[in-house]
């Protein structure tokens, strides 16, 4: 038996992600992007965060120290707090 999708999203997201190479993240969260397509998932579509060469940008233990990115994830995180409460009850 089939059962209509939910008109609730399952999960409201956003996505992040860092690397050591030159390219960041692109290809992990192009695919993310698609397997939320079929969980019901509402992935906010923009601004998208790729942290490329992460090893110049994090310090021995962990903390973002890269100036450009801390205030960039900042806009971004106010964006995901925006995109969630668009799906308020």
């Amino acid at each position: 038996e089939t059962k209509p999708r939910s008109t609730r999203p399952v999960m409201i997201s956003g996505i992040i992600g860092a690397s050591p190479g030159a390219t960041g993240t692109a290809r992990g969260q192009s695919q993310l992007r698609q397997a939320f397509e079929f969980t019901n998932s509402y992935c906010m579509p923009q601004p998208e965060i790729l942290v490329f060469r992460a090893g110049e940008k994090f310090d021995a233990e962990g903390r973002l120290t890269d100036e450009p990115t801390r205030t960039y994830l900042g806009k971004y995180l106010e964006a995901l707090r925006d995109w969630a409460l668009k799906f308020r009850a």
